[in-house]
């Protein structure tokens, strides 16, 4: 009796947090769709990115002074993302990173690079990228 009474709260418990979860995500999506790059404060935030942000798979490029590079945006929130690049840019270059949102016009900005992964051995990293600022 008290097993079966222990089951129904578990997954009593569970369904709460995958409708919870499911919530969020979905408000986080809206909130980026509503999100208009060139009006909000872009330099708020922590430097990682913690708070509001969702995981993309959007194609990006870098402009940098030897030409343009194909990234790919992992993560996206309003303070910045982490880009996945075969060569991660040196921590504190700014750049103009061209973000491709699927059925959006293209996110256009500049970033700052705040962190990144290329000191971490091969076979720890499963992206090797880094992390970016939203800059005016």
């Amino acid at each position: 009796m008290y097993t079966l009474l222990i089951i129904i709260a578990i997954l009593s418990i569970l369904l709460v947090w995958l409708v919870f979860r499911l919530w969020k995500k979905n408000n986080v999506i809206n909130k980026l769709y509503d999100f208009d790059l060139e009006k909000s404060d872009l330099g708020s935030g922590d430097e990682r990115n913690e708070g509001l942000g969702i995981e993309t798979d959007w194609p990006s490029s870098i402009e940098t002074p030897d030409g343009v590079v194909d990234a790919v945006t992992i993560t996206f929130s309003q303070g910045g993302a982490f880009i996945r690049c075969r060569d991660p840019l040196p921590i504190g270059e700014i750049f103009r990173l061209k973000i491709y949102v699927p059925d959006k016009d293209p996110i256009d900005t500049k970033a700052k690079v705040v962190w990144s992964n290329v000191n971490v051995p091969q076979d720890r990293v499963v992206n090797r990228g880094m992390g970016v600022q939203f800059i005016k």
